[in-house]
Formats: structure tokens, C-alpha cells, sequence
């Protein structure tokens, strides 16, 4: 698919696509945990598993995975869609490291993890629109790749 110069140049960047999924993940992970530090700190029952609240979390995140990943990734269940969960402190706390351009429709995106170490993000180019596809990560010594742990 070509692109006229004015989608190329309205296009965001794979760096910034992945900065922007980064955040808003990052902003889900603050705002459930908080909801949920917040009940602890007060004594109060926060349910966060409780019918609504369990919906809400699932919506959002299936809203962040549509605007974010690929249609390959999409086609999978995600782990996280089945059963939304959220880190304390936060799994999204990554700072982007490194960028390598595979081709014109593909790069790799390093980031570093307080928590979880170094992880590599695959975005593929669908639509005029940067997706992630997949993420590598280390695995019992072994590097492993994968399309649903989002």
C-alpha cells in the first residue's frame, strides 16, 4: 500500500505509538491499583473483581488493545482481556531504549523494565497506522516472543 505525503506526514511513528500504548497502559495499572490501595489504606471493601468493576477493567483494556494492536495479535485472546489485571507498582513503568527499523513496515522497540528487565516490542505497519504485534522478553534463559501478554 503507497501513502501520500500528507498521511506520511500525519502518521505517528512507531516510537510514539508505543510511547502512547506505554502510558495509557501505565495509567490503567495507577488508577485500579490506587482504587485499590486506597480501600486498603481506609479499611473499606473495594471489590475489584465485583461484576461492574470487572467489566470496566475489561473495557478499557480492550479499548487500549483495539486502538494498539495488530490484527494478528487481535486474533488471539489476550491474557489480560480474559482476566484484566493491573501491577503494583505498575508492569508499564518502561522507558524505551533502543529502535531498530527492520523495514519501511517493521521495527523493534527496546524498553526497560523496573520490574521485568529488558522486553522487545515488534510494530508492524497495517492501515497508514503503527501496531504492536508482538513482544519478545526473557524466559528462563531463553529470549521467547509472543502476540498475547498484553
Amino acid at each position: 500500500m503507497e501513502y501520500t505525503l500528507k498521511e506520511i506526514r500525519n502518521m505517528k511513528t512507531a516510537h510514539e505509538t508505543l510511547a502512547e500504548f506505554i502510558q495509557k497502559m501505565k495509567d490503567y495499572e495507577l488508577y485500579w491499583g490506587g482504587l485499590t490501595q486506597k480501600s486498603l489504606d481506609e479499611g473499606t471493601f473495594f471489590e475489584i473483581d465485583e461484576d461492574e468493576n470487572s467489566k470496566k477493567r475489561s473495557d478499557e483494556i480492550k479499548k487500549i488493545h483495539q486502538q494498539f494492536l495488530s490484527k494478528k495479535a487481535l486474533s488471539l485472546r489476550q491474557a489480560r482481556q480474559e482476566a484484566p489485571d493491573f501491577g503494583m507498582p505498575p508492569e508499564y513503568n518502561q522507558t524505551i531504549t533502543a529502535e531498530r527499523k527492520i523495514s519501511d513496515k517493521k521495527y523493534e522497540i527496546d524498553v526497560l523494565s523496573d520490574r521485568e528487565g529488558k522486553k522487545t516490542y515488534t510494530l508492524v505497519l497495517e492501515g497508514g497506522e503503527w501496531k504492536i504485534d508482538q513482544m519478545g522478553f526473557m524466559y528462563y534463559d531463553k529470549w521467547k516472543k509472543s502476540r498475547q501478554l498484553f
